[in-house]
């Protein structure tokens, strides 16, 4: 059900109308998660520019910032393999959620251990 009212653009009521959304107040307190972190190396010293070089450290590894982020629609990137991948260095991959329910479905993804041994990554 909620994947398809992701799908047709939100949940609606009795009569068709979208339904409001949550109230702030409605969502659990937030807790920073110690495996996920930002590091802020280098901060532009330029007038007006708010331009940074970083690092995003997750479960998965470190992604410096900024960086070229390939998109792979269905979890694979066109036209290049994983070693071709991981030897230009590629450190981050949008995958299209939307895409991978549609084909091959949530269940062969989740059947492989989760997106990233899907993927072979």
């Amino acid at each position: 059900a909620a994947a398809a009212a992701a799908a047709t653009g939100g949940e609606r009521g009795r009569r068709g109308r979208l339904k409001e959304p949550p109230s702030p107040e409605t969502f659990p307190p937030f807790n920073q998660k110690s495996y996920f972190r930002y590091e802020l190396i280098h901060r532009s010293k330029k007038p007006g520019s708010r331009a940074r070089v970083g690092r995003i450290h997750t479960p998965h590894g470190i992604i410096d910032t900024p960086g070229f982020v390939p998109v792979g629609t269905n979890a694979a990137l066109k036209a290049v393999d994983n070693d071709q991948s991981r030897n230009a260095g590629t450190q981050l991959m949008f995958c299209n959620t939307y895409h991978l329910i549609v084909h091959p479905g949530a269940n062969v993804v989740e059947k492989a251990g989760g997106l990233h041994r899907f993927m072979n990554r």
